[in-house]
């Protein structure tokens, strides 16, 4: 009777622990999911990776060509001019209309040091060693010295025309722009193109591709018939 009483009693303490210990596990499984059997195949597919979007393509230039009309005459204000000093290489070839109206088969590649600020442009070229060519344009007028080996077609004013189109900020060339022409700007990740139309056509175009270290530009005028290479270096 005694052993039957105290087997009773054990019985009946270890009855809350017993229901407490069964409510925590019934309470765990009621709240935990077993996650689903996935075949190899589900799990390949859900492992692989979507596709890279694709980068957008970097723009180029169109066909400059010429609309038989006078060639673009503009240059921005030199106050809007960034500050910029510049060595670079400049290689001029001249298009087949122009060298059967008189101009070089070729010309030498200059060397140019250009500096631009809101004071002005200076630019000081020199070619197989020897200074052929300087300008400075204070936004007012241009002053120029050249050797007499310079091809005249190989024009200030042009030039001057050029780098601004390339260099001075877009929404200022534009402000500088005759009412009959139109400029279009394009920037990618590593190009930019700058295209002047008249009546839809493109006139005059650059390309700036940016590099490592410093810039090429590539201008083509198919008007004055002529296009330019510019490497800088900075």
């Amino acid at each position: 009777m005694q052993y039957s009483r105290r087997r009773t009693l054990l019985a009946i303490s270890l009855c809350p622990a017993l229901l407490a210990t069964g409510c925590a596990v019934t309470s765990g499984d009621q709240g935990t999911k077993s996650a689903p059997i996935r075949s190899a195949k589900e799990k390949s597919a859900g492992s692989t990776k979507a596709p890279a979007p694709k980068k957008p393509a970097e723009p180029t230039l169109p066909k400059i060509v010429d609309d038989g009309g006078m060639a673009p005459r503009f240059l921005p204000a030199v106050r809007n001019a960034p500050s910029r000093s510049l060595d670079q290489q400049i290689r001029i070839r001249f298009l087949p209309k122009a060298v059967e109206a008189g101009a070089p088969d070729s010309v030498p590649t200059l060397r140019a040091l250009v500096v631009t600020d809101p004071s002005g442009v200076n630019a000081v070229f020199t070619a197989m060693g020897m200074t052929v060519w300087t300008f400075k344009w204070d936004g007012v007028k241009i002053d120029e010295s050249r050797s007499p080996r310079l091809p005249h077609e190989v024009d200030a004013r042009k030039l001057l025309r050029d780098l601004t189109f390339t260099l001075w900020p877009a929404e200022h060339v534009k402000s500088a722009l005759t009412s009959d022409l139109a400029m279009e700007v394009r920037r990618g990740e590593k190009r930019e193109t700058r295209v002047l139309r008249r009546n839809g056509k493109p006139i005059l175009g650059a390309l700036i591709e940016k590099r490592a270290k410093g810039s090429v530009i590539t201008i083509e005028n198919a008007i004055e018939g002529y296009a330019l290479t510019i490497e800088s270096a900075s």
